[in-house]
């Protein structure tokens, strides 16, 4: 069995790289930095608000 696949993350604000497996790469929830800098990787919902009915309107070509 081979061992576990290991990356080095690179902080975008001081450039600092930490080792890290696959494994927990994917199973981060927030990238934190020793310099203070923090980044959400998980995607956030934004609520849809309802279109009106007004605003589809008729697409017109001018010739």
């Amino acid at each position: 069995m081979q061992p576990e696949l290991t990356l080095n993350l690179k902080c975008p604000a001081c450039g600092a790289l930490t080792p890290k497996t696959l494994s927990c790469i994917k199973a981060q929830k927030a990238f934190d930095c020793d310099c203070g800098f923090h980044a959400d990787l998980q995607p956030q919902v934004k609520p849809r608000t309802q279109r009106s009915a007004g605003r589809k309107g008729k697409v017109t070509a001018a010739v």
